[in-house]
C-alpha cells in the first residue's frame, strides 16, 4: 500500500506542466504575484526563468532574490535580450546589491533546454516578445517543439480599463505586443500551439483586503508591491493583475474557457481577428474572482475569509 501511494504520487508530479516563465518582472507588480503563484502552486512545475524587456540582468538578479527566499533558488534564471526602454523600474532596490551579471546566453540556454524536453514545455510569456523573437530566429526547430505558448498579450474585442476599473470596449494596441510585433507575427507562424491572454481577459482588480491579506502571508510580495505603489508612474494604489490571470491558464486553465480564433497583428501591435483557419486559442472572459481566489487559496491556505474580497 505505501509503494503504491508513493507510486501514485510520483505520477501525480509527472502529470504536473511543466513551464518556463519569461517575465519583465520588476516594472508592474502584477509579473511578481503571478512568479510567487507559480513557485508556491502545487500544479505545475517551473523549470527555468527568463527575464525580458529592459535591464535583463537587473531583472535577473531581483527574480534570484525572490527565488532564494522562497526556497526556489535551484531553478535557474536567465537574462534574456537586453533593450532600450523608458519604462520605469519601480522595484530595482528590492534587489539591492544582487546584481551579478551572468556569463550564461539566456536565448542559448532557454532552447538548450526546450531540445532536452521537446513537447514537454509550456512557455509562459508575460513580457515584451523580444526573448521569443530571439528564440525562433535562432532555432526555430527547437522552438517549435515547445508543448505551447501561453501570451498574456493583445487586445480583441476590449481595451485597457479606466483607472476606476470601468471596461473600455475600445481594442488597443496592448503594451506586450506593441513593443514587439513583428515577434508576435512570427510566432503565430511558428506552429507552436498558442493560448492569447488578451485585455478582453486578464484585466482583474484585486481589494485592499486582498492585497492586505497576501501581503501578511508573504513578506516578499509585500515589500515588491509598496515599492510599486511608491514607484509607479501612474501613481494608483491598486494594481491590474493581467499576468496572474494569465498564469492561471496554466495553473487552473478550467477557469481559462478559450475559444479558437484567427488573429492577425499589425505594425504598432493591433491584434485583430479575422476569417480563416484557426491560430489560436483565446480566452476573451474570465471570472477575475474566480481566478483570484484561486490564486488566495495557494498563497493563503489558512485564510478563511470571503472569497469575495478578492474584487471589492
Amino acid at each position: 500500500m505505501v509503494i503504491e501511494r508513493i507510486s501514485n504520487l510520483f505520477n501525480f508530479f509527472d502529470r504536473r506542466p511543466e513551464v518556463i516563465i519569461d517575465t519583465d518582472i520588476g516594472d508592474d507588480i502584477d509579473d511578481a504575484f503571478a512568479l510567487v503563484w507559480a513557485l508556491v502552486s502545487r500544479r505545475l512545475t517551473v523549470r527555468a526563468i527568463l527575464t525580458a524587456h529592459g535591464d535583463t540582468e537587473l531583472r535577473a538578479a531581483l527574480t534570484r532574490k525572490l527565488l532564494r527566499n522562497y526556497g526556489k533558488q535551484a531553478i535557474p534564471v536567465w537574462a534574456g535580450v537586453a533593450t532600450q526602454t523608458d519604462v520605469v523600474f519601480t522595484q530595482k532596490d528590492y534587489a539591492g546589491k544582487e546584481r551579478s551579471p551572468s556569463s550564461v546566453d539566456g536565448i542559448h540556454a532557454t532552447l538548450d533546454l526546450i531540445r532536452k524536453r521537446p513537447n514537454r514545455l509550456t512557455l509562459v510569456a508575460l513580457a515584451p516578445l523580444h526573448n521569443i523573437d530571439a528564440m525562433i530566429d535562432r532555432d526555430p526547430a527547437t522552438f517549435k517543439t515547445l508543448k505551447r505558448v501561453i501570451v498574456m498579450g493583445g487586445s480583441l474585442r476590449r481595451g485597457y480599463n479606466s483607472p476606476t476599473g470601468e471596461p473600455n470596449l475600445t481594442p488597443q494596441a496592448e503594451h506586450n505586443i506593441h513593443l514587439n510585433p513583428g515577434a508576435f507575427d512570427r510566432l503565430l507562424q511558428s506552429g507552436v500551439p498558442i493560448v492569447m491572454m488578451p485585455l478582453d481577459s486578464v484585466q482583474a482588480r484585486p481589494s485592499d483586503a486582498f492585497l492586505h491579506v497576501v501581503g501578511e502571508a508573504h513578506p516578499d510580495l509585500h515589500r515588491l508591491l509598496t515599492l510599486w505603489q511608491h514607484n509607479n508612474p501612474f501613481h494608483v494604489t491598486r494594481p491590474t493583475l493581467f499576468d496572474v490571470v494569465a498564469m492561471a491558464a496554466a495553473i487552473t486553465p478550467q477557469r481559462c474557457p478559450l475559444i479558437p480564433l484567427r488573429v492577425g497583428v499589425d505594425a504598432i501591435g493591433m491584434t485583430t481577428e479575422s476569417e480563416g483557419a484557426a491560430n489560436v486559442r483565446a480566452c476573451l472572459a474570465t471570472d477575475h474572482e474566480e481566478a483570484l481566489g484561486a490564486f488566495m487559496r495557494d498563497l493563503c491556505p489558512s485564510y478563511s475569509g470571503p472569497s469575495a474580497l478578492a474584487l471589492r
